[in-house]
């Protein structure tokens, strides 16, 4: 976004714009396969649906997916989502002043596995320096999945467009992917067991991906292997055959 002055872009402020978003979100895949994530992090009973946060700037939005545990923070919680939407001037490297209204739309997933048993329940142990992958470590096909039940956020960002904006062609854009393990081995919260590591080698910091949107056929499925592979392999870790096809027979599954 850039550009375009101090003139406005959304159609939509306040408890008007946050409601056409709230519902876009609430019907979307996306908060059917995030409700149902509780049979797999064990939070408390009760609906649980997207709710606004933040001072509610005109072009800025921000929503969060916040299961409860009892007596947890919610910066501790296991299982957690936040949405932000902005509208804006689109701004590119030939035109810097931006013309043209649009829309992004982010979505990340949190997961806190230190303090979680085999179960992915709350356990009386924090494993921030017990042998690595502590007991909740996602499978790398865990990760993709992740990944692909994220992408309707895609589809979310097209249903709000004509909403929020006034005019353009809302047909095109920009897609990307990505994954942080902040503050922590790579190797604790993935488990990557089966796998050689290099002699002084050093996790790679993130990993990500873009292409343009929509995608023209099937290819782009495999982006979120890709990119989980290309992490590990930057990390260091060897012998990736059997990981490698396992990561394919995962997103051809989906």
């Amino acid at each position: 976004m850039g550009g375009g002055g101090s003139a406005g872009v959304t159609r939509l402020q306040g408890e008007a714009r946050e409601r056409v978003i709230e519902e876009a979100l609430n019907l979307s895949p996306l908060t059917t396969w995030l409700t149902a994530q509780r049979e797999v992090w064990h939070w408390d009973e009760g609906e649980l649906l997207w709710g606004a946060y933040g001072s509610g700037y005109p072009e800025f939005t921000e929503y969060r997916f916040l299961p409860y545990w009892p007596g947890l923070a919610s910066d501790r919680v296991p299982f957690q989502a936040r949405a932000a939407i902005a509208t804006g001037w689109s701004a590119t490297v030939q035109d810097a002043v931006g013309s043209d209204p649009a829309i992004q739309i982010a979505c990340d997933l949190s997961l806190n596995l230190l303090e979680l048993d085999s179960e992915r329940r709350r356990g009386p142990v924090r494993h921030t320096t017990t042998p690595p992958p502590v007991p909740a470590a996602l499978r790398p096909t865990e990760v993709v999945e992740f990944l692909l039940n994220l992408w309707p956020i895609t589809d979310v960002a097209a249903t709000l467009a004509p909403h929020l904006l006034p005019r353009g062609e809302y047909g095109h854009g920009q897609v990307a992917a990505w994954i942080q393990v902040p503050n922590v081995q790579l190797e604790r919260v993935v488990d990557l067991r089966s796998l050689s590591r290099l002699p002084e080698s050093s996790d790679a910091p993130d990993g990500s991906t873009a292409a343009l949107w929509p995608m023209v056929d099937e290819k782009g499925r495999g982006e979120p292997r890709d990119m989980i592979a290309d992490m590990v392999e930057k990390s260091g870790y060897r012998r990736l055959g059997g990981l490698k096809e396992d990561l394919h027979r995962g997103v051809d599954r989906h």
